[in-house]
């Protein structure tokens, strides 16, 4: 670079005669610190108090508190629900009465529960999703067992193959805990 910038420190400093602008004494910024919080500790300590509390202030503190409090308490108009509920109760009463027998004198067709017009896949899947909770003894009891017919009980043909392949692959002991 140049030796000689117009806009140096030094340059200008010898253009304009003078070393700096401003001046201090040799220790100045040594001792500033210590002049600074000695000064601010003689004007942060008050001389005397400042305030003060009167002398039985906080013997009558929670008196004068409440005697304000007693003295804001205004008059207030309250509307009472209790004769509204009690004018609506009678009202209430003949409405349900005249609702339970308008149900019972229209609805006076005897439904019986007949099994003919549901599908037999409901009948089916109702029994699987309820098949956890059903034991064979509940099953017994509706089922009676002189009208049966094996025929009944076979919905698909099952192949002897299959059959065969189920007790050769299949644990002996799980056939054993079938039968219990």
């Amino acid at each position: 670079m140049k030796e000689k910038i117009k806009n140096s420190e030094l340059y200008l400093d010898s253009v304009l005669g003078k070393k700096s602008g401003f001046s201090t004494s040799k220790d100045y910024f040594d001792d500033v610190e210590e002049h600074f919080f000695i000064a601010l500790a003689e004007n942060a300590i008050p001389k005397k108090d400042a305030f003060s509390t009167p002398t039985s202030y906080f013997n009558n503190l929670e008196d004068s508190i409440l005697d304000s409090l007693k003295s804001e308490k205004k008059n207030i108009k309250v509307i009472s629900l209790k004769q509204k509920f009690y004018k609506i109760i009678p009202a209430a009463i003949a409405a349900s009465i005249a609702l339970f027998i308008s149900i019972n004198y229209f609805n006076k067709e005897n439904i019986e529960t007949r099994f003919d017009n549901l599908a037999e896949t409901d009948i089916e899947t109702w029994f699987l999703e309820n098949s956890s909770s059903i034991t064979s003894e509940d099953i017994a009891t509706f089922v009676s067992v002189d009208n049966m017919n094996m025929n009944d009980f076979a919905y698909t043909n099952i192949d002897n193959d299959l059959i065969e392949d189920y007790i050769i692959y299949n644990d002996n002991t799980t056939l054993l805990n079938e039968i219990n």
